[in-house]
């Protein structure tokens, strides 16, 4: 079993070391740690989530009824209103203007900025990796099930088999 254990991590922005701006500080149990490392990345993405500023476009588009909700799209020569790259739809509305004139609304996040948020809660596996390769090693420490035919039921009612390698053996009862 593992020990329990305190890891601290920090970081701060610029003008709190040189400018005196006052310390924010965000302490957070996150159970799912198991190493020094583990500690260091979530710090590091907190502090990137927390300074972040999360900046969101609004695009209308005209008989895009296959627009879904959390759907990536890439924007390109819109250089004006929304920067070259990949964006997530996080919130859609659709609204009929005529019979056959649909208008879907979006409001867009860029992915950088919505995966730094889904990095957050993300799970950390390698403290589950290193429980699972132990369980590995216990496991292939136990004795192997043994593939045999039976060729001959004993009078006594003990039976005799022969393995898979080819050895032939009394039946012992595992009960």
């Amino acid at each position: 079993l593992t020990k329990w254990r305190w890891y601290y991590a920090t970081q701060q922005t610029t003008a709190v070391t040189t400018d005196g701006e006052p310390e924010l500080v965000f302490q957070e149990i996150f159970e799912q740690g198991g190493s020094q490392a583990e500690c260091d990345q979530r710090c590091a993405d907190l502090f990137a989530y927390k300074t972040l500023q999360i900046q969101t476009w609004y695009a209308v588009f005209l008989k895009r009824v296959d627009f879904e909700y959390l759907q990536i799209l890439t924007f390109s020569g819109y250089d004006a209103d929304i920067p070259d790259g990949d964006y997530r739809i996080i919130d859609i509305s659709y609204t009929k203007d005529s019979p056959t004139v649909t208008r879907v609304n979006c409001t867009l996040v860029s992915l950088a900025q919505f995966n730094a948020y889904l990095n957050l809660s993300r799970t950390f596996y390698d403290s589950v990796n290193n429980i699972q390769e132990m369980i590995r090693d216990a496991e292939s420490k136990l004795p192997k099930p043994e593939l045999a035919t039976i060729t001959r039921v004993n009078t006594d009612g003990t039976v005799t088999l022969i393995t898979d390698r080819g050895i032939t053996k009394p039946a012992v009862d595992g009960s």
